[in-house]
């Protein structure tokens, strides 16, 4: 039999050094005098994407399953932001929702069943200093950040003949961010956010059959995160804002390993900045 694998434990302990070192990072960075920027709300919608793999082995290297289950759907995302050129605050929400799932192989892709669909609502909190300001050219800034999320998403599989397969899954995390931002003049922006981190999950699966059980997991992974935004501003107040979002996770569990991942583009209007 295979040993566990100590993740709820590790995972823990890296979430903590994590908190504690932004609250020491937090601390030691000097105020910079800055003008207020007014708060602003973003809202956007597009298209998401999904994807699921199954992993076979838990130990470094993380080997996961060349099958993989994909599907896409709309996505709502909003977020409020407030603070000053120096630091900012960023709030976020999302609702996602996929269907039309494939199970893709190196050598063929095969349509799942209809009734397979995933389904996601998350928050984040992020408090970013940029402290490397006119780097290189004007306007160009460099900063650095923490992070806090939470996410619930569920997904349902159906099996043949008569076998339903429900999975969700409870994440809570946190993450060191690094972001880049050109702003040569108040007509337009591009914003580049790169975030690494951990996380802990709470896993609940249910099976639906001949005979029905259900099965609770703790475990620990990751999540690396990456963020393409341009803005265009249109009037005094608006802002046209268009961004494209990728993120690959993975999961380590007793008897319950797998990797997931998503990509989304969003279009949307920036108010009050």
């Amino acid at each position: 039999m295979s040993r566990p694998f100590p993740v709820r434990g590790t995972a823990a302990l890296s979430i903590t050094g994590i908190f504690l070192s932004s609250l020491a990072f937090a601390q030691s960075v000097p105020p910079q005098t800055a003008t207020p920027w007014p708060p602003r709300w973003t809202v956007t919608a597009g298209v998401e994407s999904f994807w699921w793999r199954d992993v076979a082995r838990t130990g470094p290297p993380v080997w996961a399953s060349p099958i993989s289950w994909d599907g896409e759907g709309p996505i709502v995302w909003v977020s409020h932001d407030r603070g000053s050129r120096s630091r900012l605050h960023h709030f976020e929400g999302s609702f996602a929702s996929a269907g039309g799932f494939e199970l893709h192989s190196p050598v063929a892709t095969h349509a799942a069943p209809d009734g397979d669909g995933v389904s996601r609502f998350s928050g984040r909190y992020e408090d970013r200093r940029y402290l490397w300001r006119d780097l290189w050219k004007d306007e160009f800034d460099v900063g650095v950040g923490v992070e806090g999320s939470g996410e619930h998403l569920s997904f349902d599989r159906d099996f043949a003949p008569e076998i339903l397969l429900e999975r969700s899954l409870n994440t809570i995390g946190t993450a060191f961010v690094i972001a880049g931002r050109l702003e040569p003049s108040t007509r337009w922006s591009l914003l580049a956010v790169w975030g690494n981190g951990l996380g802990i999950s709470r896993s609940t699966l249910n099976y639906h059959g001949d005979i029905d059980s259900s099965r609770f997991g703790w475990g620990g992974g990751w999540q690396t995160n990456l963020e393409l935004r341009g803005d265009i501003r249109v009037t005094s107040r608006a802002v046209m804002t268009a961004a494209y979002f990728t993120s690959g996770e993975g999961r380590l569990g007793t008897h319950d390993s797998f990797t997931f991942g998503r990509e989304r583009f969003t279009v949307g209007v920036t108010y009050g900045r």
